[in-house]
């Protein structure tokens, strides 16, 4: 933040240096904030990395691993509840995918909106039954609960 602060005098600084010049290096400037804006915000922040194939989903939270089979996944909802620690502007909802695989295992997979239309995309693909309305449901909404995407009680596919 201080060297966007610094860069924003500076260019201030050189609009009135060079009045002919005074909108393109505002417009130059202005463009690079939203590129830096914009690279930033693809950054997820309730989780360190997430990598997505066509077989697996290794998710790297902010206190573990996992590796997730998409065929042994037995029962995948999305949630929407109170987060656990609340913000500045008090508590809010946090969305999350919840994942039981076939061993009973549980995993907690965060919400964000880099990688939320590339989950839905390879949740549907090898989920036979997956339920793409429940899951946009729980997407759009705006208040909490439970959405139950692929129903919990049938057998992985083989």
């Amino acid at each position: 933040m201080f060297f966007i602060g610094l860069a924003t005098v500076i260019v201030f600084i050189s609009g009135k240096l060079w009045p002919r010049y005074e909108s393109a290096i505002w417009a130059v400037f202005l463009i690079a904030v939203a590129l830096y804006i914009c690279l930033r915000l693809r950054q997820p922040v309730n989780y360190k990395s997430i990598v997505i194939s066509e077989e697996t989903i290794e998710y790297v939270g902010l206190g573990s691993r996992d590796v997730i089979r998409l065929d042994a996944i037995a029962k995948l909802e999305f949630v929407r509840e109170e987060a656990v620690f609340p913000d500045l502007h008090g508590p809010y909802l946090e969305p999350k995918w919840v994942i039981q695989t076939a061993s009973g295992a549980h995993v907690e997979i965060m919400d964000e909106w880099p990688h939320r239309m590339q989950l839905l995309r390879t949740f549907r693909k090898p989920l036979p039954g997956f339920d793409a309305a429940a899951a946009k449901k729980g997407l759009k909404a705006r208040r909490g609960g439970r959405w139950l995407c692929f129903p919990g009680g049938h057998s992985p596919r083989p």
